[in-house]
C-alpha cells in the first residue's frame, strides 16, 4: 500500500491541478507518524485522497461546432445507479477531472503528465458505496 501512495505522490509533482505536489517516498508512506495515522488499516492519511481533490469542467459540443484544433470524441459511455439515502462525497467532480486529464493526453497539453502517442482512453469512476459507476471510452479525434 505505501508503494501505491508513494507513487500517486510521485505523480502529483507533475500534475499542476493536483492538490497536494509532494513525492513523499514509500518509507515516509509506509512508516507511522503522528502526521500520517492510520485511516482504515492498511490505509494511512498517505494513502487516501484528500476531499479537496476535485473540481474540473467539461465544454461539450457537436463535432461541427467544435474549434480548430485537437479535439477528443466520446467513442462510448455508460452509467449505472443504486439507491443510497443523499450527503456523501459528490462523485462529479472526480469523475469529470479524470476526463479532463485523458483529453489533456489527446491535445498534447499535460506537461510533464504527456504520454506519447495518446490517442485512447478508458475513465472509470464510482461513487458512494458503489451506488453511481461511470465508464467512458474517449479517443483523439484530430
Amino acid at each position: 500500500m505505501a508503494r501505491i501512495a508513494a507513487k500517486n505522490h510521485r505523480n502529483g509533482v507533475g500534475n499542476p491541478c493536483a492538490h497536494l505536489q509532494a513525492d513523499l517516498g514509500c518509507d515516509f508512506c509506509r512508516i507511522a507518524g503522528d502526521r500520517k495515522p492510520m485511516v482504515a488499516p492498511p490505509l494511512r492519511r498517505t494513502g487516501c485522497s484528500p476531499v479537496s481533490d476535485g473540481a474540473a469542467a467539461l465544454v461539450l459540443t457537436m463535432a461541427a461546432a467544435a474549434p480548430r484544433g485537437p479535439a477528443v470524441a466520446i467513442r462510448a459511455l455508460a452509467q449505472a445507479n443504486d439507491f443510497l439515502n443523499a450527503k456523501r462525497h459528490p462523485i462529479g467532480a472526480t469523475g469529470v477531472s479524470r476526463n479532463v486529464m485523458a483529453a489533456l493526453q489527446f491535445t498534447a497539453t499535460a506537461g510533464a503528465m504527456q504520454l506519447p502517442g495518446a490517442a485512447l482512453a478508458g475513465v472509470f469512476d464510482m461513487g458512494g458505496l458503489a451506488v453511481a459507476n461511470y465508464a467512458n471510452v474517449l479517443e483523439r479525434v484530430r
